[in-house]
């Protein structure tokens, strides 16, 4: 005798065999790896060498005593906010533009796609090239107006950290941009039209409605530059390679200091671990952040 399924029996069952897949495959190829991470960051591993001692935690303890790694994360945290801020402040100001600006949002969609499509190390080059202090475009640019020494944009601490910055904004506000375009464009005209005839301004209307209308869109942007800027590895090593005075060594060129110049599997798996705690705190912050506006 057949038994008939219910609908919601039936969708337990679709359910199942969708997810059993993909969680099989997120075990495979991503919590494996974090876990093998973790173990690496108990032991004393080293590149090249197959021996290695289980330590516990004393890779993490030497971590947080070494004065290198504190710079590093202080490091990541500037380019991290300065980042952010800035693409942020630039792509919404940018996509409001060019959402006013009807008959030229096909074209700027194409313009501003190039900075994302070049490969991030390019980017680098790019940047680096611009900024050499005798043949760099920017220089050449500040000395048609008059100013004879221009700054060593690369040379110095506070400018290679701001060049980096600029880089990374330079190449991710398009992402922005597009997105915020996105959101906009599927916002009702409506409260728009209601907003003139009631006589606000470009500055009203956009501050009182349209930026708190994009809440969830600014929110999910945010994640994902937070994400890539934790990522700032091939623009650090092009432009920079850590200089001056490890001035612009973030976490990224730091494990990569230690994995592949001073061999340490160890304990670059433990600065590894901290920056992938570092990215779930920070989202977890930004989420609870914005959960209670919106629960205002």
């Amino acid at each position: 005798m057949r038994t008939h399924l219910t609908i919601k029996q039936e969708e337990k069952i679709v359910t199942t065999a969708v997810i059993i897949p993909v969680m099989i495959i997120l075990f495979i190829f991503i919590i494996t790896p974090i876990i093998s991470i973790f173990v690496f960051s108990l032991t004393s591993a080293e590149l090249g060498f197959t021996e290695f001692n289980f330590i516990g935690l004393k890779n993490y303890i030497k971590l947080f005593q070494a004065n290198r790694f504190q710079e590093a994360v202080i490091t990541t945290m500037i380019f991290l906010a300065g980042s952010i801020i800035l693409q942020m402040l630039l792509g919404i100001g940018i996509a409001i533009l060019i959402y006013k600006t009807k008959f030229l949002r096909g074209l700027m969609r194409t313009i501003i796609l190039i900075p994302m499509i070049i490969s991030p190390i390019i980017v680098g080059i790019i940047w680096r090239i611009i900024l050499m202090p005798s043949f760099g475009g920017l220089n050449l640019i500040l000395k048609t107006f008059g100013i004879s020494n221009p700054p060593p944009w690369l040379a110095s601490i506070f400018l290679a950290r701001l060049s980096i910055i600029m880089a990374a904004t330079w190449e991710w506000t398009p992402f922005v941009i597009l997105l915020v375009l996105a959101g906009l464009e599927s916002l009702p005209e409506e409260p728009f039209e209601a907003l003139k005839i009631d006589g606000a301004n470009f500055f009203q209307e956009n501050i009182y409605y349209t930026l708190p209308m994009l809440k969830n869109v600014i929110y999910v942007v945010i994640v994902f530059r937070v994400i890539e800027c934790l990522k700032i590895f091939p623009l650090i090593y092009a432009m920079t390679r850590g200089g001056p005075a490890d001035s612009t060594a973030d976490l990224t060129y730091f494990i990569y200091n230690e994995s592949f110049k001073f061999f340490k599997v160890g304990y670059a798996s433990a600065s590894s671990i901290i920056l992938l705690l570092i990215t779930v705190i920070v989202i977890v912050v930004l989420n609870r952040t914005f959960k209670k506006e919106k629960a205002i």
